[in-house]
């Protein structure tokens, strides 16, 4: 019975994957283009210190509350792929830790993503939503 259900679910992650990247190909025929994240800042709400910063060269680079972090990321289309994250190593408050512990994991496991305006909705393998965030940047 487990297996069955996270068959099907497994399913229907990879046909809403599959959903998400033909809309961004429909969109590319339609001449919508699909947004490049290069030069954006983005964090999980405006009371937050943490911020993921897209650079060019495939460059990422932020903060997880805590650490600075450093990596490399790869978009093609709708698709997003982050690399490992380097960090640097200070300690702070359990809960800070927590926090930063959390995003990395999310940017671990980023397969996608959709701009909508000023937002940013990252999501997994199988096409679930892992995260929302604010543009910080407005240049």
């Amino acid at each position: 019975m487990i297996k069955a259900i996270l068959a099907s679910l497994f399913v229907w992650g990879a046909v809403a994957f599959a959903a998400m990247v033909a809309q961004a190909a429909q969109a590319a025929q339609a001449g919508v283009a699909v947004p490049k994240l290069v030069g954006s800042e983005w964090g999980p709400h405006s009371g937050s210190s943490q911020f993921i910063q897209f650079q060019t060269g495939g460059r990422i680079v932020g903060s997880g509350g805590c650490n600075r972090f450093f990596g490399s990321y790869v978009q093609t289309g709708a698709e997003l792929k982050i690399g490992r994250l380097g960090a640097t190593k200070m300690m702070c408050e359990q809960q800070v830790m927590a926090q930063e512990n959390a995003l990395f994991n999310v940017l671990s496991r980023v397969h996608g993503f959709q701009r909508q305006g000023h937002k940013l909705v990252l999501f997994d393998a199988l096409g679930a939503e892992i995260a929302k965030f604010q543009q910080r940047d407005w240049d």
